[in-house]
């Protein structure tokens, strides 16, 4: 839903933001969101910027996300939001002042309260920060919530720090800070099919280039395909035992043999098992992919730790 669609009705707690992985810091921040809501009479609203902001105003810098677009308005939906609306973020909207932004969401939303966490500011040249918008509401007549950092075990969780551990292959770690384990959808394509012919026939990936990919390795993973959940051990990497190719994610599917080319596999990384390396031999490398299916299984049925 777009902002643009909506008449002002129902008083509104609003937050603005990226949301990238609706982490445990983000969670926790509608939680308190949905709880003052209630307490007030209003609906609950989060009004997503996307593409990045630094993808429109720094266009060489590369951008990597931790869930689609798709994937963020879900997660938040399923923190019981009430309206989740997409703001196109577009140059003409990185020049509009704060006064001017804030009018144009009060000409669609009645808002009463603006949440937000550390460090936000909006409008061009950053000018809305806590302060000023604050002044602003005191003006207009909302109120402005601004949340310290939420941290876990002594560190802050952000979405920097998340896409930091994915990247590195710390999955385990990642998946605590986000609620849960890391996760790439892609359709399944063909491959070289190398591993129908070892045995271990994989579903070859296709990952959007702008997605944050854990390191190369081999890795413990959960997978959906429509509404069944399958088990399986993931490969990311170059394959050095044949070619040092393409970078690619692929993932055996444990007890499973159907077609599914076409279809979209949505793969979460629960586990890491090893780094990727190079075998001497084919059957060095049969011998530890079965040792890897049984290091999947063990780990997969293994309740979630932080060591």
């Amino acid at each position: 839903m777009k902002l643009t669609d909506l008449t002002p009705d129902r008083p509104t707690v609003l937050t603005i933001g990226k949301y990238d992985g609706v982490h445990i810091g983000h969670q926790h921040l509608l939680a308190r969101m949905r709880r003052r809501a209630a307490d007030i009479g209003a609906q609950t609203a989060v009004l997503l910027l996307h593409p990045n902001p630094l993808a429109v105003l720094r266009p060489d810098t590369p951008i990597i996300y931790l869930a689609t677009l798709e994937e963020r308005v879900a997660l938040v939906v399923e923190q019981g939001v009430d309206l989740v609306l997409v703001h196109p973020f577009t140059r003409e909207v990185a020049q509009t002042s704060a006064d001017d932004f804030i009018a144009q969401i009060r000409a669609h939303l009645n808002l009463v309260e603006l949440w937000e966490g550390p460090n936000f500011a909006l409008g061009r040249g950053r000018q809305g920060t806590t302060a000023y918008l604050s002044d602003l509401g005191s003006r207009l007549g909302f109120t402005v919530h601004a949340t310290a950092p939420f941290a876990l075990l002594g560190e802050t969780v952000s979405t920097s720090l998340i896409r930091r551990l994915v990247v590195e292959g710390q999955v385990e770690q990642a998946a605590w800070l986000l609620g849960r384990p890391h996760g790439l959808s892609g359709e399944v394509i063909h491959g070289a099919k190398r591993g129908r012919q070892l045995g271990f026939p994989t579903a070859n990936l296709a990952i959007p280039a702008d997605m944050a990919v854990p390191a190369n390795g081999i890795y413990a993973v959960r997978c959906q395909l429509g509404d069944e959940t399958v088990l399986g051990v993931a490969s990311i990497g170059v394959r050095p035992t044949f070619d040092n190719g393409p970078r690619s994610v692929e993932v055996y599917l444990l007890d499973f043999d159907r077609d599914i080319y076409g279809q979209t596999l949505k793969t979460e990384f629960v586990a890491r098992l090893r780094d990727e390396q190079k075998f001497s031999s084919i059957e060095a490398l049969i011998e530890q992919m079965g040792r890897d299916v049984a290091n999947g299984r063990a780990a997969l049925a293994e309740p979630a730790s932080l060591t």
